[in-house]
């Protein structure tokens, strides 16, 4: 049997940061809400879809990502299963709160890819 499945593999910035074009392609296998530690908020009381892939990665996709995946898929996660996408960092202009200055951050963003890309 093969471990790599199990060994939950978080799609974070970093490890796009390591990969060719900071991307991540792959194909979703299931989406299971998850009690998890947010840090930003101190709590681990928040629960939120985790998507899991074939090759045993995990994404929590942030909200705007949520409403782009269930505007073109539908708000039925099991639906979602054999689907495809790209998770990418892309560098977008954020105000700082404090400031009122423009401060550049990376963010995850999704592309939904063609069902039968073949990975």
């Amino acid at each position: 049997m093969d471990m790599t499945p199990y060994l939950q593999r978080s799609l974070t910035n970093a490890e796009l940061m390591a990969r060719e074009g900071w991307s991540y392609e792959g194909c979703i296998v299931r989406v299971v809400p998850q009690q998890v530690f947010n840090r930003w908020k101190f709590t681990k009381d928040e629960i939120v879809p985790v998507i899991s892939f074939e090759d045993g990665y995990q994404w929590i996709p942030n909200v705007g990502a949520r409403r782009m995946l269930t505007d073109a898929w539908g708000s039925d996660t099991d639906l979602w299963i054999g689907r495809c996408l790209r998770i990418y960092l892309k560098a977008v202009v954020r105000t700082e709160k404090t400031s009122g200055r423009g401060i550049e951050k990376l963010e995850k963003q999704v592309e939904l890819l063609d069902d039968d890309a073949g990975f």
